[in-house]
Formats: structure tokens, C-alpha cells, sequence
């Protein structure tokens, strides 16, 4: 829930704290750039600044990150501030295009999309649910075409990650120790305590069906309280604080802030012809300025470049370097280097919805709570409390009856412990206040009383989107049109996902701690009298009508209401050279450009059962520890020839 700020000299008290513990290094200026690197890597996100992080650790190769934001204040840290760290500075502030088969609740019909313009990326704005993903996931990239990222091969590089202290915490989180890893530099944990609300959640959940289990050991089927990239000192565990910091104090590694990449300079190889010859030989930037307005410079890549930009800036930037379909090249004025039909295709999301539930007693957060004085000096003095979590405390995974097989879950409910109020679903996702207004009880106020938000997804969707060009000007965001729900199977799905989310809503011993929920009328979501029994009954009980009969309600309400879970994956597909829409191979190299590799979410083929960061940093991991395996490979062979 959104964190509202406390009395200053608390926060005087707080900005000293946040000083002290950060790090005793920091970035470089544009005068500090060397002319030549072994390594860049654009993008200092989820993948970015592991990979620059593991490349350094080789003091015999020299590494620059490049990200064009700056870096991050004491809100990011705060794992409550979540919904106050979008839409300022540090955040891109994109939006997609007018959506056509959602959305319709939108000012405009647009989603605001929020991505990390600072060091960390978008581990420093979401709201830091560690999530794998099923085993099933991975076997089916690999099952693809792409070897080596099966789970078996995956699971030691969200291992290495790892610094679990999930034993140490108590509730209903249940524990797979064999699972996790220790002492790396990624905090993962629970909430400690445990907030009574995320339990009750869970036994409804058990009560439901679904079994009490560890979601990231290979099988996310069934409950319990999430997984939090979390510091002990109740500090959010961003790539940058976790990774990259820990590393800046190295000789061989430089980053650079505000420097936006405009472009790949790529040269010719004696092999020549368009798409079988090209090679990058240099990375233009904007830096110095912190809108992309600084000194144009180029930077020579000795070994490689790696992108890391995400699913958006990582399409974009491919583009804007002339590498991907001609015919959209064209339409923008890029000369095209290398025609690559499926750079900015085969774009994904998670669509999700909202349902605040009112509840009887005090353990929910609410406004008044979160800005209090005293939630700020327990978060400072002993890492607990309202502000040491997003809210966002517990979860189930389960397969519907649509649920496709070799696929892992295709449901996710997540359960913040708060009631979502207007700042978070106006300004920050986007709902028009007048359906907002709409959405409102007569007998309570979201953001004010006790409640908890159920977030259900859907987590296998088959409509796909895209990324394109607005314009041959980096700094110009691009189109992003995700197409939600265009294929009418993601409907039929989301009937089933309703259905059992408000199934959990009727057990114990949740049921009985609800008293009101906040529902869209019929006639608002454009059904007029269908449904004339829900002025007849409290909408808890509506909601518990047959699923049949609830259907077009169903349907209609994630249409009006639906929203981004924040996770764009797919617009640099990793596959073989059978695919047509294969950006990079399984080794995460850009096809017909030697020395370019991408290595984050835009990869992805398919969404895996889960939230995106965790499967990112794996990504990174993943991408160094072949950069790093290659040079070693290359260097031996080069030795034997001489």
C-alpha cells in the first residue's frame, strides 16, 4: 500500500540511516569513461546489474553498465512504498496504446506500465514477491528449442542467488529448505511476524483445496504466505542493493548514470551481406543529462554487449540500431542492418484484477497506519512492521479446469493486506475516477477501513501483443499495444479464475472476517438489467451464484477492470533457427550480429506460473555464467592455436 510520508525530523533521522547502510561507492562521470570496454551491458535492471556484478568478478576483464536513470532515494527502500515510487522520477511512466478488448474502465483505455528508470530497474518499483515458477515452465523453453534452460539446468542459478532465511520465520509459509539457497546475495524470506490476514487467507485457501506447500520447489501449486525479496533490516533486497553495490567498489567496473543508449553501432565482418556478417563495435550514448538530452559519445566493445533493458527498452533499442522487421524499420526512417522479423513481437503480460474485501478487526493496513510516526521509527529500529512489507503477503497457485497440459498453474490469487484506496487505483494503474467512484460502497471507504485486496491472474495467456517505433528518437517512448484479452480463450479462462477466487472468499476462517466487498455494478459494466438479482443480494452472496450464470458478469468485469501484474516478457524470443519470431539463440545471442547478446525478461518465449523478477535475475545469472564460461573457452583456443 502506499506509504504517505511522517514528521520531518523522523525522516532527517530516517535519510542518515538510508545513507549509512547504502554503500561507500558509487557511479562514474561521463569524464571518468574509458574509450574501449571488454563488456557493456545496457540497463542496470533485474538482469543488468547481476550480470555486470558476476562479470566483474573477473579483475582481468573490464565491464561498464550503462543505465539511463540515476539512482534511488530512501522511498525505494521502504518495501511499503511501493505504489509512492511510480510515476516519479525514476520510474519511465509508459503507457500502452488505446486497448480495444480491455481496459474499457481506463482513462483512455490505457495502462500505465511502470518500469525502473534507475539503478536496480524495476526490482526498485514492484512489489517484491519471489516467484520461480513451476518446473513445467522451464521444461517447456526448453522443449522449444532452447537447451540448457529446462529446470533441472535453472535451478542451481536461482540457488546461487539465494540468501533464504525462510526457516527462520514462522506461520503459514510452508518450507522446502532443500529448495533454497544460502548465503548469496539475494535476500529472500517471509514477513515476520506474520500478518494474521495473510494466515487466514491461507487456511481459506487450504480449507478450499489447495495444499500448503513451498511454491518454488519445482511444484507452485497450492497456498501459502509469499516469498519477499527482503532485507532483515526490512529493506527492499533490490538487484542494486543485493548485486551490484556490493561490486562497485572494483577496479574493472564502471556505471554510468543517466546516459541513454541511442543506438548499436555495428560493423561489417569479412563474411559481409546484410544479417550474415554484422558485429557491434560500439554503443552510442546520451549521457550526462538525465532526459537523454546530454553530449553524444561512443564507447568501443572489445568483447561483447549485452542488452538488458527489458521487454520494452530491450525491443526498442534493437530497433533503433536498425535490427528487426524492415517494414516497421522503414515506416520510422531506420536504415535496417539486420532484418529480424521478431524483435518487439510476441509480446506478454500478466492481466489481473482487484477485489477489495472489508474485514472485521485491526490487522489490515490502512492509510493512517502506514504514515504513522510510530510505523516509521519500527521500521527504523528494528526492520518490522507496516512499512517492512509491500502488503502483498500471501498467495495460491492452482490449475483450472483450462488449465493446458505440460503447463505449470494457470491462476494466481495473491492477497494484499489492505484495501486499496483511489491514489492507488487512479493515478497509479489508471481506473477513470468515475469508475472508481462507481466501484465505491455507501457503507465504506477504501484506503481508510480495515480490508484486503484479492488479486487474481492469469498466469498462461494466449493473446499477444507488440512493441514498435513511435519514432527514430531514442528519448521517444515506443508503441506498446499488449492486445489484452484478444484471443477469447484469455476470457474463458479468466470465468474459471473468478470462479475460484471468490470461492476462497466463502471459507473459513476468512468468511467469516469479511463484511463487504467493493463490485461493479451490472449496469455499469455495460449489461443492464441481465442481472436483476444483484439488487437483490449482498454482492458477497451474488458472487456466489453458479458459475454460468455469472460468466458474461465475469467477462465483462475483467475487460472493464483488468490490470497489468507488471510482468512484459517475450519481445526478444529466445529459440531456434526454426522459429520464425527467434530473437537470440539459447545462449542468448542476436541472430546475424556477432559480440550481442540479450539477456532479460524480453527473452522469455512464454510467461512462466509467476512473477517475473525472480525468473529475471535467473536470466542474468545465466547470461554471465556463459559470457564468463565463452572467454574462457576462446582464450584456451586461442592459446592452443599459437
Amino acid at each position: 500500500m502506499p506509504f504517505f510520508g511522517a514528521r520531518v525530523s523522523l525522516l532527517v533521522i530516517a535519510v542518515a540511516a538510508f545513507a549509512a547502510w547504502r554503500r561507500a561507492y558509487g557511479p562514474i562521470g561521463a569524464s571518468q569513461l574509458l574509450d574501449e570496454y571488454d563488456y557493456i551491458v545496457i540497463g542496470a535492471g533485474s538482469a543488468g546489474s547481476v550480470i555486470a556484478a558476476r562479470l566483474s568478478e573477473d579483475a582481468d576483464v573490464s565491464v561498464l553498465l550503462i543505465e539511463a536513470g540515476g539512482e534511488s532515494g530512501i522511498k525505494h527502500s521502504i518495501p511499503a512504498a511501493c505504489g509512492d515510487v511510480q510515476l516519479v522520477d525514476g520510474d519511465w511512466q509508459l503507457k500502452t496504446t488505446p486497448q480495444a478488448t480491455s481496459h474499457l474502465a481506463y482513462t483512455g483505455q490505457k495502462s500505465n506500465w511502470p518500469r525502473g528508470k534507475l539503478l536496480g530497474g524495476s526490482s526498485q518499483l514492484n512489489y517484491m514477491a519471489y516467484v520461480r515458477g513451476d518446473a513445467a515452465d522451464y521444461d517447456s523453453w526448453a522443449a522449444m528449442g532452447n537447451p540448457g534452460w529446462d529446470w533441472e539446468s535453472v535451478l542451481p542459478l536461482f540457488l546461487r542467488s539465494e540468501d533464504a532465511t525462510l526457516a527462520r520465520e514462522t506461520g503459514a509459509g510452508a518450507l522446502n529448505s532443500s529448495a533454497h539457497g544460502f548465503g548469496g546475495p539475494l535476500p529472500v524470506r517471509y514477513k515476520s511476524p506474520a500478518n494474521p490476514l495473510a494466515e487466514a487467507f491461507v487456511q481459506s485457501a487450504v480449507a478450499a483445496g489447495h495444499p500448503l506447500r513451498d511454491y518454488n520447489d519445482g511444484d507452485a501449486s497450492g497456498a501459502s504466505r509469499f516469498q519477499q525479496t527482503v532485507f532483515g533490516s526490512g529493506r527492499r533486497g533490490s538487484t542494486a542493493d543485493a548485486f551490484l553495490y556490493p561490486a562497485m567498489g572494483r577496479a574493472n567496473l564502471h556505471v554510468l548514470t543517466h546516459g541513454l543508449v541511442s543506438k548499436l553501432v555495428l560493423a561489417s565482418e569479412e563474411t559481409g551481406g546484410e544479417g550474415r556478417g554484422a558485429r557491434v563495435a560500439a554503443v552510442q550514448a546520451r549521457v550526462g543529462g538525465p532526459q537523454g538530452e546530454g553530449e553524444e559519445v561512443r564507447i568501443r566493445v572489445r568483447r561483447e554487449a549485452v542488452v538488458s533493458a527489458g521487454a520494452v527498452g530491450s525491443a526498442q533499442l534493437l530497433l533503433l540500431s536498425g535490427i528487426g522487421p524492415r517494414d516497421q524499420l522503414e515506416k520510422v526512417g531506420v536504415p535496417t542492418e539486420v532484418d529480424l522479423p521478431g524483435v518487439g513481437q510476441n509480446l506478454q503480460d500478466h492481466l489481473a484484477m482487484f477485489y477489495t474485501f472489508f474485514v472485521k478487526g485491526a490487522d489490515a493496513v490502512t492509510k493512517a497506519k502506514a504514515e504513522s510516526p510510530a510505523a516509521l521509527l519500527q521500521w527504523l529500529l528494528r526492520g518490522e512492521g507496516h512499512l517492512s512489507s509491500s502488503s502483498y503477503d500471501a498467495v495460491v497457485h492452482g490449475r483450472t479446469p483450462l488449465a493446458a497440459a505440460g503447463e505449470g498453474p494457470d491462476m494466481q490469487v495473491g492477497l494484499f493486506v489492505g484495501a486499496g484506496d483511489e491514489k492507488l487505483f487512479h493515478d497509479n494503474i489508471g481506473v477513470s475516477r468515475s469508475a472508481w467512484g462507481h466501484l465505491q460502497s455507501p457503507k465504506h471507504k477504501a484506503g481508510e477501513e480495515e480490508g484486503v485486496t484479492l488479486v487474481p491472474c492469469h498466469l498462461h495467456p494466449k493473446s499477444r501483443g507488440v512493441v514498435e517505433l513511435a519514432s527514430a528518437d531514442p528519448a521517444v517512448p515506443p508503441l506498446i499495444d499488449p492486445r489484452y484479452l484478444s484471443d477469447e480463450a484469455d476470457l474463458d479462462a479468466w470465468v474459471e479464475i473468478l470462479t475460484a477466487a471468490n470461492l476462497l472468499v466463502a471459507q473459513e476462517p476468512l468468511r467469516s472476517l469479511v463484511t463487504g466487498v467493493t463490485a461493479p455494478h451490472p449496469a455499469d459494466l455495460g449489461l443492464g438489467d441481465a442481472y436483476p438479482e444483484y439488487d437483490a443480494m449482498s454482492p458477497l452472496d451474488f458472487y456466489q451464484l453458479p458459475k454460468a450464470r455469472l460468466a458474461r458478469y465475469w467477462k465483462a468485469t475483467v475487460q472493464h477492470f483488468g490490470m497489468t501484474l507488471y510482468h512484459p516478457v517475450g519481445t526478444c524470443k529466445m529459440g531456434p533457427p526454426s522459429d520464425p519470431l527467434a530473437v537470440v539463440d539459447a545462449s542468448l545471442r542476436v541472430r546475424g550480429v556477432a559480440g550481442l547478446r540479450v539477456a532479460d525478461a524480453s527473452v522469455m518465449p512464454k510467461l512462466p506460473s509467476a512473477n517475473t523478477n525472480a525468473p529475471t535475475i535467473m536470466i542474468g545469472e545465466k547470461a554471465a555464467a556463459m559470457i564468463r564460461r565463452d572467454r574462457v573457452g576462446e582464450e584456451a583456443a586461442a592459446k592452443s592455436s599459437l
